[in-house]
C-alpha cells in the first residue's frame, strides 16, 4: 500500500522529469544560436555580422527570460505539490520531511538565480563587445589572430570585456557541473536514471 512518502517521491520525480526537460529544451534551443560564433573576429569583422551578432543575443535574452518564466511557475507548482503532500504526513515525520526538503528547494532557487544573472551578465558584456567594435569599427583592424585597436583605451576596454566573459563562462561551466552532480544524487535517491 502506498505510504504518504511515497507520494512525496512521485511528486518529486515528476517535477525533476519535467525540470529536466525544461532544461534541455532551453539548451537545445541555445545550441542553436551557435553563441559560439557571436564574438567571433571574422563574424565581427562586418557591420552585418555584428548587427547579427547582436540580434542573436537577444535572442537568448528572450529565450532566457522564457524559461526563467516556465522555471519559476514549476518550482511554484513543485513547491505547492509538496506543502499539501507534506500536510498528509504525521507531524514527526512531516517536521522531518520539510526539513529535508526546504533546504533543497532554497539551493536549487539559489543555483538557478545565480545562473539567470550570470547569464544576463554575460548577455550585456558580449552586447558591449559588439557595441564596442561597431562604434569603432573605421579605427580597428581585423586579423587572423583577432581584432587590432588603433586606442589603447578601446583595447583595454576589449580585453576587460573579453575577460570578464571568460570568467562568467568559468564560472557557468562549475555551477553547471555542481548542478549536475546535485541532480545525480536527487535522482539517484527517487530511484531515476540520467542519461549522459
Amino acid at each position: 500500500m502506498p505510504t504518504s512518502e511515497d507520494a512525496l517521491i512521485q511528486i518529486a520525480r515528476r517535477y525533476s522529469q519535467l525540470g529536466m526537460q525544461v532544461a534541455k529544451a532551453y539548451h537545445q534551443r541555445q545550441t542553436e544560436l551557435e553563441l559560439d560564433k557571436v564574438l567571433m573576429p571574422d563574424r565581427l569583422s562586418t557591420h552585418a555580422g555584428t548587427a547579427a551578432s547582436i540580434a542573436t543575443l537577444e535572442e537568448l535574452r528572450e529565450l532566457t527570460a522564457t524559461h526563467r518564466q516556465a522555471y519559476q511557475k514549476l518550482m511554484v507548482a513543485f513547491a505547492g505539490e509538496m506543502a499539501k503532500a507534506l500536510e498528509d504526513l504525521p507531524e514527526a515525520v512531516r517536521d522531518a520531511e520539510r526539513d529535508r526538503i526546504v533546504p533543497m528547494l532554497e539551493w536549487q532557487f539559489n543555483a538557478q538565480r545565480e545562473f539567470y544573472e550570470n547569464r544576463e551578465r554575460w548577455i550585456v558584456a558580449a552586447q558591449q563587445v559588439c557595441e564596442l567594435i561597431d562604434e569603432r569599427r573605421a579605427k580597428i583592424t581585423f586579423t587572423d589572430d583577432g581584432v587590432l585597436f588603433e586606442a589603447d583605451d578601446d583595447l583595454d576596454r576589449f580585453q576587460a570585456l573579453m575577460t570578464s566573459l571568460d570568467e562568467m563562462q568559468q564560472r557557468e561551466g562549475e555551477q553547471l557541473a555542481q548542478r549536475v552532480e546535485r541532480m545525480k544524487r536527487s535522482a539517484a535517491a527517487l530511484g531515476m536514471i540520467i542519461s549522459e
